[in-house]
């Protein structure tokens, strides 16, 4: 896939399925990274292992290297991504604002954007 969406998760709720979820519908590439969340959060992980990519820290090492973690999957493995979008796996992003966001990038090559909420 050409467009991946990087979720850092650390003891995520039940939202993060719905994100994953809607993601998957827009067609999109998702790597969740556990980043080192509580043994009881194990079967969601597993369960979202179904339509994404997951990749686990065993301890916490902060949302900057869990992108690191996923940033470096795709280097290596998804040499056919040419868009990425990091979203929050706490429901602060929604998956079709970062939609917009990816087509905009796809469209414009080598240009960083940058989203940003208006209260």
């Amino acid at each position: 896939m050409e467009r991946t969406v990087i979720i850092p998760a650390l003891n995520p709720d039940e939202g993060l399925g719905e994100i994953v979820e809607r993601n998957w519908e827009l067609e999109n590439q998702i790597i969740l990274v556990d980043d080192g969340s509580d043994k009881k959060y194990e079967r969601l992980f597993w369960e979202l292992g179904e339509k994404c990519i997951v990749l686990h820290h065993e301890e916490n090492r902060g949302k900057g290297e869990a992108i690191k973690t996923a940033l470096k999957y795709i280097k290596e493995e998804l040499w056919e991504c040419r868009v990425v979008g990091i979203m929050d796996a706490d429901g602060q992003h929604l998956p079709d604002d970062m939609e917009k966001l990816l087509m905009k990038a796809a469209a414009e090559p080598m240009a960083l954007i940058v989203g940003e909420q208006d209260y």
